[in-house]
């Protein structure tokens, strides 16, 4: 984590800026999560204007060299992605949610657990495979969940291009 943190350049996933693009022509509003310490905030905005990324809020981790929250660095990004998004849920309960992510870290078990305790939210999960996942593991991290909520996806120009959900309404 701290090599992809501190050493490795960003790089962006093909296609991933082009569909945001799309899903904000559709009312799409984005809210970037990251485990990456705040302190790389400037980068990972620049990061993220540069390749053409909607604009959003950024939300990234606490850390501080001089108190407890040194430690935050070190703790699980599961626990972080859903100390932040459930909030974000509770605080917008009549907005819906697409949550995207990748199969690198537990997103689509902390995904997966956010859509069971709010349904009427999250509405879509896309996780991008890296080639570190079975079906099996997907299977168990959406169990409950209604097949059409969730894909796996490795190129992002297969996920659809318009929110619409299933009853008409848009995000």
């Amino acid at each position: 984590m701290l090599g992809g943190t501190f050493v490795e350049p960003f790089r962006p996933v093909e296609g991933m800026a082009d569909l945001y693009r799309a899903w904000s022509a559709c009312g799409a509003q984005f809210h970037y999560l990251s485990a990456t310490p705040w302190q790389l905030y400037v980068p990972i905005a620049t990061f993220a204007d540069t390749h053409g990324f909607p604009k959003g809020t950024f939300h990234l981790r606490d850390f501080r060299w001089r108190d407890r929250s040194f430690f935050n660095v070190f703790t699980s990004p599961d626990r972080y992605k859903m100390r932040t998004i459930e909030p974000l849920l509770r605080q917008l309960p009549r907005r819906r949610f697409v949550l995207a992510g990748d199969s690198g870290q537990h997103d689509p078990e902390v995904f997966g657990e956010l859509a069971r305790r709010y349904p009427r939210q999250v509405r879509r999960i896309f996780i991008r495979d890296v080639g570190r996942s079975t079906a099996a593991r997907y299977t168990v991290a959406f169990a409950g969940l209604d097949r059409k909520v969730w894909r796996v996806f490795t190129d992002p120009a297969t996920l659809p291009q318009d929110l619409a959900v299933d009853d008409g309404e848009r995000f």
